[in-house]
């Protein structure tokens, strides 16, 4: 719920990511813009790369 009043009062963005997987899974809306849909694929691939490095 807060992250909805962010996403709207305060023109936030917000990124998921499902960790526990054997790869990060990006979770975003058709209707996201580019700068949300970037933001859930930076950590995603952090994460993925760091999958890789054990």
């Amino acid at each position: 719920m807060l992250v909805k009043q962010l996403i709207h009062l305060a023109d936030a963005s917000a990124a998921g990511v499902v960790v526990g997987a054997r790869v990060p899974l990006i979770l975003n809306n058709p209707a996201d813009d580019t700068m949300t849909s970037m933001a859930s694929r930076a950590p995603a691939l952090l994460l993925a790369e760091h999958q890789t490095k054990r």
